[in-house]
């Protein structure tokens, strides 16, 4: 799916810590109950300058729900509702995506959930493309809602008590992996001479995979001789991961600040209760 749709696409991959699926279903008509899912993983495709040629494959970990009450959890990961033991994994693939203009998107796809495969469409928002000032990390990131009925997919226990439509809310981050004019160079044949990168001295190493490996370096390519932009591109690797050394030292000194104004005060519990 990923290597048909977009071929000029840039990849990334879904971080999962950045990664919330939210749902909201009826409750006895009183309230709209909220749940989640955290174990999301998959990659994506996409191209600010042509959105519609992106793609989606994503899977979540049913074990991860969390309603914030243990007793509902096992009740919902049971074989009256989700079966996760049956069914630990749900994933969803897109299959068409349209741009609808001022960074607004429809993406067609097929969940499979519980066994069962149907068509869900997505209304996506993209919200940022760029670089996260912290960690120097190339990200996108989406919104996106949906709705679907839950007796659609095998659960029909207790509709009456807990609604059939559950409103979906994803909110996405995903890091750069892969970019869409980076080729797949292929790795040398057996006895084949690799060459030695120009303006890098010093012996080269042919590392597990067939990628020339500079002592001092990470590979540029496998067997392939690079432009003088790769060698900037390694100096200013070696340079990113200093910034990003320093911009978590920040980051952590920050979070150590307010926990010590916080320090006293009552806390709620707002983790999963393993």
């Amino acid at each position: 799916m990923l290597g048909s749709a977009g071929a000029g696409a840039d990849t990334y991959r879904l971080e999962p810590i950045h990664c919330q699926v939210l749902f909201f279903a009826d409750h006895l008509g009183f309230s709209r109950q909220m749940g989640r899912f955290t174990g999301v993983s998959g990659e994506f495709r996409f191209d600010p300058d042509d959105p519609g040629a992106a793609s989606v494959e994503a899977e979540i970990d049913v074990s991860t729900l969390w309603l914030g009450d243990r007793a509902w959890e096992r009740k919902v990961l049971s074989a009256d509702f989700l079966d996760a033991r049956r069914w630990p994994t749900m994933r969803y693939a897109s299959t068409r995506v349209e741009s609808l203009g001022d960074d607004r998107l429809r993406v067609e796809g097929e969940l499979t959930l519980r066994g069962t495969t149907r068509p869900v469409a997505l209304d996506v928002r993209v919200n940022r493309v760029g670089r996260n000032s912290f960690t120097l990390q190339h990200r996108a990131g989406f919104s996106a809602t949906t709705t679907i009925r839950r007796s659609e997919f095998g659960m029909r226990r207790l509709l009456a008590a807990v609604g059939d439509e559950v409103e979906i809310r994803l909110e996405i981050e995903g890091v750069l992996i892969r970019r869409g004019s980076e080729a797949e160079p292929a790795a040398p044949s057996a006895g084949e001479e690799v060459p030695q990168p120009r303006g890098v001295k010093g012996p080269v190493e042919l590392g597990a995979i067939g990628a020339p490996q500079h002592r001092h370096a990470p590979a540029v390519g496998l067997g392939v001789r690079p432009e003088p932009a790769d060698l900037d591109a390694l100096v200013a690797g070696h340079t990113g991961r200093a910034q990003q050394r320093l911009g978590l030292v920040a980051e952590f000194a920050a979070v150590a600040a307010v926990q010590r104004q916080d320090h006293g005060r009552p806390r709620s519990e707002d983790r999963p209760i393993d």
